[in-house]
């Protein structure tokens, strides 16, 4: 198992960032949350390719999130 990446840790960073914004401002949370991950497993792809570990991860911090923001 890698150990988690920078920019992996970046993304959670701004997940919470983006979770503390979308409660002050009425957005579409879902979509947002769609273009900040696509933004950045695209450039990921490139970069290097995600352990299973870090995609498990990954989409647990997706589904608490979209389950917030029901």
């Amino acid at each position: 198992m890698k150990i988690i990446k920078l920019n992996n840790i970046k993304l959670l960073t701004n997940i919470c960032i983006l979770q503390s914004l979308l409660k002050l401002k009425g957005i579409n949370q879902s979509k947002i949350l769609f273009i900040l991950l696509r933004a950045h497993i695209n450039i990921n792809k490139y970069i290097n390719e995600f352990t299973e570990q870090e995609l498990s991860n990954l989409i647990k911090v997706i589904n608490n999130f979209l389950y917030t923001y029901k």
